[in-house]
């Protein structure tokens, strides 16, 4: 079984980008040292850690090297999406991270979810990608913004050819 997070990384390299994932697992402080290896035992009862994103959101960065994009990708199951958009949109730096004239840049929600209406009947269903791109709550000198839900991006199949590199633009 693959998490989101592995189709999006997929997703993107795919598409020729070259893409990292920046979250990362922050283990928690445990009980006594091990007397053996002098490690912390697992607390008990409590989590052995955390996942931690980058700048609080960020799963994924992924670089397009025709274009130069930079895109930020929070990933996740189809039916966290809204939260998720929330989630990037409420953060405070997200104005500057992309509205900065000097550099492409993007911020995205990926959603996973297996649909079935897309599919031959009898066949298996497949992950299908929504992908949002998110803007800040509130622009720079603007009005808030709303978030666009309803963005949903066509796949291309496995078996579809590879389409080659982008032009620029």
């Amino acid at each position: 079984m693959t998490t989101p997070t592995q189709r999006s990384l997929a997703h993107f390299r795919k598409l020729g980008y070259w893409a990292e994932v920046v979250e990362k697992w922050v283990p928690m402080p445990g009980g006594p040292p091990c007397p053996a290896c002098h490690r912390p035992l697992p607390r008990p009862g409590g989590p052995p850690g955390i996942r931690k994103d980058l700048f609080g959101w960020v799963d994924i960065v992924a670089l397009d090297p025709v274009t130069g994009t930079l895109t930020f990708c929070q990933t996740t199951s189809g039916s966290n999406a809204p939260a998720r958009v929330a989630k990037t949109m409420a953060w405070e730096g997200l104005g500057a991270l992309l509205l900065a004239p000097e550099l492409r840049r993007r911020a995205v929600v990926h959603s996973w979810a297996k649909r079935v209406g897309d599919q031959p009947r009898g066949s298996r269903p497949k992950w299908s990608l929504r992908e949002v791109d998110v803007q800040p709550l509130q622009a720079p000198g603007g009005a808030p913004q709303q978030a666009p839900w309803d963005v949903d991006l066509p796949l291309p199949s496995d078996d579809a050819p590879d389409p080659g590199p982008r032009a620029a633009g």
